[in-house]
């Protein structure tokens, strides 16, 4: 049986971002439950269709209201669990942590394991999404008055590409989660102390965990490209041990074993995990 739902990649230009989406179709009369395990990124969600609900079932276990633009901060223990029934359809763009924090102007260790309101997180520059949420049905990202209100929210890229976190979360990510922690705030002039300060604001967990997040990411990107390699070579490639190591992280953080990874085919957390899509 086909899971329903279906997604199709998509881009906009707004300002000087080139963002990749994912629009979602859902039609389901009954809950749909998907696994998503943790990836690097933040989540902006919209979802648009009146009789659409989504919600999370494990951590904040918090409804998601049509309509309404969410970001979704970092997983600090496992995968989500997420929840969806009858017809609409929404949109979902990762962003990199740092630009998150560059749009929200607020500690992302508040943001960590829930979906936020970008509108009730921001004041001025929310004025605009506030005022669309309220007054103007949203059919599409494309749709002019949702295009201002983006345009009012993303910040000038010279703002995070002066941000050293911002280039730490890129090295973290470019070694696949395999770093010294001490090297890297070398690197960013900063002792260690100090790096991991300033990442738990800007990121949101501290930086090993973040590398964990990464390495682990790494390791079920390997198991769904490379479906014909063993456990130990993927085991192996992304740093662990042994297989042992490898399926003790997939049970206390992924909520499925590494074989049940290989055979997911469910089209929302393949999109999901594609690394393709992100607004960075």
């Amino acid at each position: 049986m086909h899971p329903p739902i279906h997604t199709n990649p998509g881009m906009t230009v707004i300002k000087d971002y080139d963002i990749s989406y994912e629009l979602i179709s859902m039609e389901c009369d009954e809950e749909f439950k998907v696994i998503f395990p943790r990836i690097g990124y933040l989540v902006l969600n919209i979802f648009i269709g009146d009789g659409l609900s989504c919600r999370f079932l494990n951590y904040s276990q918090k409804s998601m209201i049509v309509n309404k633009v969410y970001m979704t901060g970092l997983f600090t223990d496992s995968s989500l669990h997420f929840g969806m029934n009858h017809n609409g359809k929404g949109y979902a763009i990762k962003i990199h942590p740092v630009i998150g924090y560059h749009i929200l102007k607020c500690p992302m260790r508040e943001m960590t394991n829930m979906p936020v309101m970008i509108s009730e997180v921001l004041e001025k520059e929310g004025k605009h999404l506030s005022y669309l949420e309220n007054n103007v049905k949203v059919k599409s990202i494309h749709q002019l008055e949702l295009q201002k209100a983006f345009m009012s929210l993303l910040p000038d890229k010279s703002s995070f590409v002066d941000d050293p976190i911002f280039h730490i979360v890129n090295e973290i990510i470019r070694k696949k989660g395999l770093i010294n922690v001490k090297r890297l705030g070398q690197q960013a002039c900063m002792s260690e102390r100090t790096l991991n300060r300033h990442f738990l604001h800007k990121v949101g967990i501290s930086v090993q965990a973040y590398a964990k997040i990464i390495q682990l990411e790494y390791a079920i990107f390997l198991l769904r490209s490379a479906k014909n390699r063993s456990l130990s070579e993927i085991a192996f490639e992304a740093g662990y041990y042994d297989v042992a190591h490898l399926a003790h992280d997939f049970k206390s953080k992924v909520s499925l074993t590494p074989s049940g990874m290989k055979k997911d085919d469910n089209p929302l957390a393949s999109s999901y995990l594609d690394r393709s899509t992100i607004l960075h």
